[in-house]
């Protein structure tokens, strides 16, 4: 059947920002600049062809477009940010983050009507249901659901079933041309992370998982829960309800456990729990197998979520090769993530949507808002809370996926932590790789054949008095056709990091941080932060407003390396400037070996500009306020400029 899609244009992801949150740049200094680096009107990034068109598996729609020009992906990852934070509920942003880079989602469509005059009644409901699919109900189990659901639960129910046709019709779309395997379908789905685009995964990125059809699928059903939680969050239902079992034809809904319960993983479309500190087990709260919808409301309690790190044991709003969401309404709760989960989505869409409390998401890796074809959801809105794992996870994209860690308020902590040696980094054995906040990662194998271009990773806080910290790769990261994004919109801010930090891109790769207010205090300790692009990469740093103070190590503040673009902005505000090393503040370098064939002309392209009016401490930096400098390097594409536009 031939559909018509729906695609985001570029134009489209170019928003005008609001007053607070400006990607200002004044034209004529964006034409000195060129004009100093490049010559005139000439891009400041890089073609496919120079990037090395062979490598296109699972590559981003628009990526060619965003590293063509480094300004111009400046003021277009600054819309794409506003865009997100403009989104209001899950339903939006799995829809924003599915088509972000440019994918497809499938338009809605109409079904013939199911419910009909069942619509206000779950049990009527679900016997439609049973009749829609051609099976005879089971009437007495029906009755007996009915008889102990609560009246003011029944209608919101109904309409939820109501939607199920509609993602159920959609996904059959999606996994039609999926072939069985040896493999269970959460084992195949989260193979790349151990093996990469090895030949199970690859057919699925390749042809056989349709991503437009499940990206309709996921976006109607998140509706669906979000909708019932949103009707069921503000009753009062007593502790004493009864527990309630409605079967349908794709799966149970649960309803009860008043009381502190347990839930096992037992496999249910809907699981809503009534009131309680709660315990969720492995394998609760999450999409696969059979199970292809699943969804968990938890109204309210301080409640527990676990994860055991094997593939049937994700939670916590997982989807592996389906959809699961996981709403929780109200309390202090806990995540716990050995691996996987806590919004993953592989092949699908996990979402972890949490209203209000100080939640703690506590975890290992692969886990927190983590995409890998499709989209993996955490929506924090309210309370201080802290997120930590050690590697992979907080806003990861991995290949045709969007890992989304958006948090609306309070003092947040997000920690990818290097306490404790797990997975050494090639650039320092001595620090973990954390491949976090914010981050679009790909599978690297050097033409083995197991490569996969990374997906579009973003970390958003709406608000608070934040800290951010990581070791190598951490807060804003683009690797391996990767894009990574950080959005931080108000608050007195930390960022610590120790080797490629806040806003920093490897190899065909990009990455943009954004910090709209506050006094920001910044920090790497050992090498390429701040606007570092390296390989043919661009990487973008933006400080729009505050009294900041910077702590750069060698190849920061805007450095391009070894043709790479490292662009560094910074606002207005009295800021202090800091440094190791001599290849800082709009430098290029390239080191001290030939370069290989082809990589003599390419830009290397750093670029400072701090665009203040107040009287900036610069230290041994070598820059005074109202000053610039231009240097050119060894290379014909070398270049490098700062600029001060203070007093």
């Amino acid at each position: 059947m031939t559909v018509t899609m729906i695609r985001w244009l570029p134009v489209l992801l170019c928003l005008t920002p609001t007053p607070t949150q400006d990607s200002a740049l004044p034209p004529a200094l964006e034409r000195d600049v060129r004009a100093a680096t490049v010559g005139d009107e000439n891009r400041i990034g890089y073609t496919p062809e120079e990037l090395g068109g062979w490598r296109y598996r699972a590559r981003l729609p628009l990526f060619d477009a965003w590293i063509e020009d480094a300004f111009r992906f400046e003021r277009t990852a600054h819309g794409i940010g506003m865009r997100f934070a403009a989104a209001r509920g899950p339903a939006q942003l799995v829809a924003e983050g599915w088509t972000a880079g440019g994918f497809e989602l499938a338009p809605a469509e109409e079904l013939e009507v199911v419910l009909g005059e069942a619509s206000e009644d779950a049990g009527a409901a679900a016997e439609a249901l049973w009749d829609f699919v051609g099976e005879a109900p089971p009437r007495e189990a029906l009755a007996e659901a009915v008889a102990g659901l609560p009246e003011s639960a029944s209608a919101p129910i109904a309409r939820f079933l109501g939607v199920l046709p509609r993602c159920v019709d959609a996904w059959t779309r999606a996994v039609e041309s999926v072939e069985p395997g040896a493999l269970s379908a959460p084992e195949r789905a989260l193979r790349y992370f151990d093996a990469g685009a090895e030949t199970e995964v690859a057919r699925l990125l390749d042809r056989e998982f349709d991503r437009a059809w499940a990206g309709r699928a996921a976006v109607d059903f998140v509706a669906a829960v979000e909708a019932l939680a949103g009707e069921l969050a503000p009753l009062r239902f007593s502790a004493r309800t009864p527990d309630v079992v409605l079967p349908t034809p794709y799966g149970d809904v649960f309803f009860g456990s008043g009381g502190k319960s347990e839930h096992g993983p037992t496999p249910r479309l809907l699981l809503v729990d009534v009131s309680g500190h709660d315990r969720y087990l492995p394998g609760t709260a999450c999409a696969q197998g059979p199970q292809t919808f699943s969804a968990v409301i938890d109204l309210r309690g301080n409640d527990t979520f676990e994860a055991d790190g094997t593939p049937t044991g994700a939670g916590a709003g997982s989807g592996l090769l389906g959809v699961g969401v996981l709403v929780d309404c109200r309390g202090d709760d806990h995540y716990s993530t050995e691996r996987f989960g806590a919004g993953l989505g592989a092949f699908g869409a996990g979402v972890l949507y949490d209203l209000e409390g100080d939640d703690r998401y506590v975890g290992s890796q692969h886990c927190q808002a983590l995409g890998l074809a499709g989209v993996g959801l955490v929506l924090d809105e309210d309370g201080d809370d802290h997120y930590e794992l050690f590697t992979y996870g907080q806003g990861l994209g991995c290949p045709l996926g969007a890992g989304l860690l958006i948090d609306l308020g309070g003092d947040d902590e997000y920690t990818a932590r290097d306490d404790e040696l797990r997975s050494p980094s090639p650039q320092t054995g001595e620090h973990n790789v954390s491949m976090a906040q914010g981050c679009g990662y790909g599978y690297r194998d050097d033409g083995r054949g197991r490569d996969a271009s990374g997906g579009f990773g973003l970390l958003l806080d709406h608000a608070g008095n934040d800290v951010y910290r990581g070791a190598v790769f951490a807060q804003a990261i683009g690797y391996w056709y990767g894009v990574g994004m950080l959005f931080d919109l108000e608050g007195a801010d930390s960022y610590e990091a120790v080797w490629y930090g806040q806003s920093a891109s490897a190899h065909f790769a990009l990455s943009y941080l954004f910090d709209a207010q506050g006094k920001d205090r910044y920090r790497t300790t050992m090498s390429q932060s701040l606007g570092n692009g390296r390989d043919f990469s661009i990487s973008v740093f933006h400080d729009a407003h505050g009294d900041d103070d910077y702590f750069a190590p060698d190849r920061s503040l805007g450095c391009g390396d070894v043709n790479g673009v490292g662009l560094f902005l910074d606002g207005d505000g009295t800021d202090r400037y800091r440094f190791k090393g001599e290849v800082n503040g709009g430098r290029a370098s390239f080191g001290p070996g030939d370069p290989s064939p082809g990589r003599e002309d390419p830009p290397t392209v750093g670029i400072f500009l701090d665009l203040g009016k107040d009287g900036d401490d610069y230290g041994r930096l070598g820059l005074t306020n109202d000053g610039r400098w231009v240097s050119e390097g060894r290379l014909p594409g070398m270049r490098g400029i700062a600029i001060d536009d203070g007093p």
